[in-house]
């Protein structure tokens, strides 16, 4: 598989995620599992199994962090600004206009 069809996948991947909607606590479940792996990291016997479970766990944590229904939608729930209708879907920008 050359670059190009591998980069084309990895964005259909992220259009799709951008325009599903979210799974119920898919989130909150997301970050448990990510400080779970984080703890098992601290208590692991071996360094690579340590390592390994720490950057599965940080992975996990900012994908709990990220998106539209992470901390976005969790900050703005506590400060009352959470309208009645989710935020939408962002739009996917052409690369052609991302500055270099």
């Amino acid at each position: 598989m050359n670059k190009e069809a591998l980069r084309e996948s990895v964005r259909h991947v992220i259009d799709y995620d951008d325009q599903r909607a979210s799974a119920p606590r898919e989130h909150t479940l997301t970050a448990i599992a990510g400080a779970g792996l984080l703890f098992c990291a601290l208590i692991a016997r071996g360094r690579t199994r340590a390592v390994c479970r720490a950057a599965l766990g940080g992975a996990l944590l900012l994908r709990a962090a990220g998106g539209r229904d992470g901390l976005r939608q969790w900050s703005h729930e506590r400060a009352g600004l959470q309208t009645s209708s989710p935020s939408p879907a962002p739009q996917a920008v052409p690369p052609a206009d991302l500055a270099m």
